[in-house]
């Protein structure tokens, strides 16, 4: 598994401070995965219609439509976080982010625990 270190997400955040996350972006970032989605939808409805036994076309259908409802959710996830993003950017400590982003530490009174900080 690909773990990012901090610093690539803090420069992360900061390639989109300014506008939020675009479709496009989203689309560059994981292009490899929608093209596979859509192969497989294609595979799984060229399935559908060449079979005639039900239960099959059932499983066929069944394998596109969550398919396309995970294309569908990550599009809702898009349109939820370019609404929220205002809120976002005015909360987050940019100066902090950009410290992560040069590979600065922080000194130990800087990390804030949510558990202990109310």
């Amino acid at each position: 598994m690909n773990k990012k270190t901090e610093q690539q997400l803090a420069k992360h955040m900061l390639t989109h401070r300014a506008d939020g996350y675009s479709l496009l972006y989203v689309l560059r970032k994981s292009a490899w995965r929608y093209v596979l989605s859509v192969i497989l939808v294609l595979i799984l409805l060229t399935a559908l219609a060449g079979t005639h036994d039900s239960i099959l076309k059932f499983a066929f259908l069944l394998g596109a439509g969550m398919l396309l409802g995970a294309m569908v959710r990550d599009v809702g996830w898009l349109r939820r976080i370019k609404t929220n993003w205002p809120f976002s950017e005015k909360v987050t400590d940019w100066e902090k982010v950009e410290r992560i982003a040069r590979g600065d530490t922080l000194p130990a009174g800087d990390n804030v625990d949510p558990e202990t900080d109310v």
